[in-house]
């Protein structure tokens, strides 16, 4: 198995524009082109919201092989992988199945391989099997390769712009939204004051039922992570329901945690978010919108503000990855 793309030398034109659909955004800042050794070259840059095609993630130097525009052309080159920079737009959407899934390269051997039920991110499709970027001991979003297993893909695409999965088909959170919840919510097995005077017990809950139990095993704390954020996920369903606009799974993830926290009616009654939203605004320009909720006793939390960026990275580009 050859590359399955185009072999020109790092900042020069690629003939026929991308090889693939474009599979991510540069978003922050711009990032150099540069050679296969990481060395800078001169006047070639991929400009901060350029939308970009990832051909592949190397993992011992971290450099990033990608087609970016340049004009009305098309230009190949390595960037470093700054993962805060570089958002997929299939964050995450590749899962394993209930066994190791061995990951290959280019030609065909053995690269690594995905534990049972590991999420991954597909980039594009070629040879009959799936350009994935998964996480190392490096972080997330350190390396890719191939893998024949499909992953329950939404769809069974990997094109570029098409997105995240293409819920919520029921209206509940995602376990990637459990999950992400929980990386906010410190455990706890027993009931404890907050520090507000507020008694909490498991991820967060302070259900006055569920505290006086006094303990709770992890299991237990879950299952009322996920009632307390699918209750809230009813109230947006039904409210999206009678505007008549359907929202891809993360899409509905990032409003709902933007609630869980906030609260729902500062999602659908108060925020211009929603009103977007709802107008079907699906650009960065919602970011301000996330921002504006970031306010606690009338100073900016940076706290809220690392949150409503990670909310809006869910939103766009079905990022679930915590950039603490």
């Amino acid at each position: 198995m050859a590359n399955n793309y185009p072999n020109v030398n790092p900042g020069d034109l690629v003939s026929g524009g991308f090889t693939y659909p474009n599979n991510a955004q540069v978003v922050g800042d711009d990032l150099y082109i540069r050679d296969a050794n990481g060395n800078q070259i001169s006047g070639r840059m991929v400009s901060n919201g350029d939308k970009i095609t990832v051909l592949d993630v190397g993992y011992t130097k971290q450099l990033v092989l990608v087609q970016y525009p340049a004009g009305s052309s098309v230009r190949q080159g390595y960037v470093t992988n700054v993962t805060s920079i570089i958002k997929y737009t299939n964050q995450g959407q590749w899962h394993n199945g209930s066994t190791n899934e061995e990951v290959l390269d280019e030609n065909g051997a053995h690269l690594g391989s995905l534990s049972p039920y590991e999420t991954a991110t597909p980039i594009y499709e070629a040879n009959n099997m799936i350009h994935v970027v998964y996480n190392t001991d490096k972080g997330a979003n350190t390396k890719s390769g191939y893998v024949k297993y499909r992953g329950g893909i939404p769809g069974g695409s990997t094109g570029g712009s098409t997105g995240g999965s293409t819920g919520p088909t029921n209206g509940t959170v995602s376990s990637s939204l459990v999950n992400f919840i929980k990386a906010y919510e410190a455990f706890s097995d027993h009931a404890y004051n907050d520090g507000t005077g507020v008694m909490t017990i498991g991820y967060g809950t302070t259900r006055k039922d569920l505290v006086a139990l006094g303990h709770c095993t992890e299991a237990q704390a879950t299952q009322w992570l996920m009632d307390e954020l699918n209750s809230v996920a009813s109230q947006i369903k039904s409210s999206l329901a009678s505007k008549n606009v359907a929202l891809k799974q993360n899409e509905f993830d990032a409003l709902c945690s933007f609630a869980y926290n906030c609260g729902v009616g500062a999602l659908l009654q108060q925020s211009n978010l929603y009103t977007r939203v709802c107008q079907g605004v699906r650009d960065e320009s919602l970011r301000a919108n996330f921002l504006a909720w970031t306010h606690a006793n009338g100073q900016v939390m940076q706290g809220l503000v690392n949150r409503r960026n990670e909310e809006c990275d869910m939103f766009l580009y079905a990022d679930y990855v915590r950039n603490k």
